[in-house]
């Protein structure tokens, strides 16, 4: 049972090595408390006050931490406040630096409060510098200027110009010039107010701070506000320091964690796990300590906090394991993203372009892809597409081309376009398969997983003979299946069932083991296929008598091609063979028409008899029919004949008949045999 801490007071205890898998914090104060490597998988913290709390190690896994506010331990923020008003005592360019980091920081605040903090240092140093040191403590002021004039130079003018050296083109170049100018003409103000003795002290100090906060203001506002790469070291180096001990997520696992509507000021993130973690709404980002991660990109750290796409941008970067779910991104440019093991749940990706996307793994379920620019079976079979919505989309290689071009999709059938089957791929060694076995298993499996053969798709794709002598069999797995799980678990049932043959049938039935290194034709196979009554086939491809042959023919496209030896009689009757005169002589249109006359027959005899049920029961028909007409030698040239001079779709509607498609693919397969 999980347990329960709601509204708890448990400031400063530890939890550090626990199992709190499930545990309920919401709305407890947890302030300082320790959770190094505890294990909070799906842990309930929302709305908590997690201020200087440890999470370093931790595992946050599916862990939820909504509203929660971070922050730092009392007694450092209390460090921090004395260590800027030392500060700020050297001069006005370092009060109005100081004063503006701590408003942005502390405030609920997204500005660095200008006007109050001009004041401040101006009162500051002109009264309180001067009156209190220089008179109550005896301080000289030269001790003060000098200090404050060397900062001065190092802040506004020798580290922006080294970093300038590195950006020669840099935007802000307008602004660099401007500050270094303004720094030195602060520095020779100063300096000429410090000797000038027919100005009163106190005049002196107040246009010294004037000159001095007016550049400290400029300098805050292009780190904090723009983040100019000159100054951002400054804010940075801010940060680092007040978030020493603030709350810790050092190489902790938040898989999934959701920090929604979050302030997470005062936090510190290095080497973690953040794949698929909801950012969604946070605050204060720009007041944690970010290192190692994906937030550390403006442009992604953005799109997470938002869920909304920056216009005119291209998004053509890697994107992979982030939480996007809900998120507005119609019209992005997602040309060649990376987005894999991202989620996109309930996304909107209207008229987006997703060319060359990667999606491997992705989440779109309910997702909207309609207008996207997207190539058909361009979406992998690990991604999850449950309710994806796409009524029409473009290709890139025919931008113009709408599919389709009239109507609209239902989802099934969008994602029947767009996504590549799920494949599973079982290889067998040269000792071969036994058939009943394997159809037991796959029996088995299929039921562990529920999957109606009825509704999916067609389940084994194909068989091959590759030209060791191994033998592979494709199957198609539904996409809410896992291909490695299904894979590992037919596996398994097959040498659960393999042991079970070899004590109860095996001494017995022995003609139930088929071998690939037995001479066995596609027929046998079939009928073994037939054993579950609902195994669908998509792909057949044998030569010979054997299956497969020693050039390692792959199966393509949906046709079923098998030789072998084949032989019964034929029946004749009566069908219309309109379609199949051309131009040809009065002979040849008799033959041609016999022998549509003789196929139709002899394919609803062969029905009367055998079920048509199943794609393997509609297989074994037609090779039955199949076998009828290669050992009959006129049959076999009259049919041969009548596909070369009248054409297949002409013979399929002379035949009449849905398994006239298997027949067709069949003989052209003893064509290029």
């Amino acid at each position: 049972m999980s347990r329960n801490y709601y509204k708890k007071n448990l400031r400063g205890q530890s939890f550090k090595d626990e199992d709190l898998k499930g545990a309920n914090f919401c709305k407890a104060d947890i302030r300082g408390v320790d959770f190094t490597n505890a294990d909070l998988t799906n842990a309930e913290l929302n709305e908590a006050k997690i201020n200087g709390a440890n999470f370093c190690g931790a595992n946050l896994t599916n862990a939820k931490l909504d509203n929660v506010i971070c922050g730092l331990k009392t007694w450092w923020t209390i460090f921090v406040a004395i260590m800027s008003l030392s500060i700020i005592s050297f001069s006005a360019f370092t009060a109005s630096i100081i004063i503006s980091c701590n408003f942005y920081y502390f405030l609920n605040t997204r500005s660095i409060k200008i006007p109050l903090t001009f004041l401040m240092s101006v009162i500051y140093i002109t009264i309180f510098q001067g009156y209190y040191l220089s008179h109550m403590k005896k301080i000289p002021l030269d001790y003060l200027i000098y200090p404050g004039v060397v900062i001065l130079i190092i802040v506004g003018v020798v580290i922006p110009f080294i970093v300038t050296m590195d950006e020669p083109r840099s935007e802000s170049k307008q602004i660099f010039w401007t500050i270094l100018l303004f720094s030195i003409l602060v520095v020779f103000v100063n300096l000429y107010l410090l000797n000038n003795q027919y100005i009163p002290p106190i005049l002196r100090r107040a246009i010294g701070a004037i000159f001095g906060a007016t550049l400290g203001i400029i300098i805050s506002y292009q780190a904090i506000i723009i983040k100019d790469k000159k100054f951002i070291w400054i804010w940075n180096f801010f940060v680092y320091i007040t978030s020493l001990q603030g709350t810790k997520f050092h190489n902790s696992n938040l898989e999934s964690t959701s920090f929604v509507n979050a302030n997470l000021k005062g936090s510190h993130f290095s080497e973690c796990i953040l794949k698929k973690t909801n950012w969604y709404g946070i605050e204060k980002i720009e007041c944690s300590r970010i290192q190692a991660n994906y937030l550390e990109n403006s442009k992604i750290r953005d799109l997470v906090i938002t869920k909304r796409i920056m216009r005119n941008q291209n998004y053509n970067i890697i994107l992979k394991g982030l939480n996007l779910d809900n998120a507005d991104l119609s019209k992005a440019d997602l040309s060649k993203a990376d987005l894999s093991n991202s989620t996109l749940k309930n996304a909107i990706l209207k008229d987006s372009n997703l060319s060359e996307t990667q999606l491997d793994n992705v989440d779109l379920s309910g997702a909207e892809i309609t207008g996207a620019i997207i190539e058909k079976k361009s979406i992998p079979s690990t991604a999850k597409v449950d309710g994806l919505i796409c009524k029409y989309f473009y290709p890139k290689s025919n931008p113009e081309q709408r599919y389709p071009i009239i109507g609209e999709f239902t989802s099934e059938e969008a994602i029947k376009v767009l996504q590549k089957q799920s494949k599973v791929v079982l290889l067998f060694e040269q000792d071969g398969i036994d058939w009943q076995a394997f159809l037991q298993a796959f029996e088995n499996t299929s039921m562990h997983f529920k999957i109606s053969h009825e509704n999916s798709e067609k389940l084994i794709q194909a068989f091959e003979r590759k030209l060791d002598n191994n033998f592979i069999i494709r199957l198609n797995v539904p996409n809410n299946v896992s291909k490695i799980e299904f894979e590992h678990k037919l596996k398994e049932e097959y040498k659960k069932v393999i042991e079970n043959l070899k004590t109860k049938y095996r001494n017995v039935y022995h003609q139930n083991n088929i071998n690939i290194t037995d001479n066995v034709n596609m027929l046998q196979i079939t009928k073994q296929l037939a054993y579950p009554g609902n195994v669908y086939i998509h792909n057949i491809v044998t030569t010979g008598n054997n299956i497969g042959n020693e050039s390692g023919t792959i199966m393509t496209g949906d046709n079923i091609k098998q030789t072998g030896n084949f032989g019964i009689g034929v029946n004749k009757g009566e069908i219309k063979a309109e379609k199949l005169t051309g131009n040809i002589n009065e002979a040849q249109q008799k033959n041609l028409a016999d022998a549509a006359i003789e196929i139709h027959e002899l394919l609803k005899q062969l029905e009367k008899t055998n079920p048509t049920l199943t794609e393997t029961e509609k297989i074994i028909l037609a090779s039955k029919a199949a076998d009828e007409i290669r050992t009959n030698p006129t049959l076999k040239a009259r049919v041969i004949g009548a596909l070369k001079l009248g054409g297949k779709e002409a013979f399929k509607e002379a035949v009449d008949n849905p398994l006239v498609n298997i027949l067709i693919a069949i003989i052209e397969g003893w064509q290029e045999a």
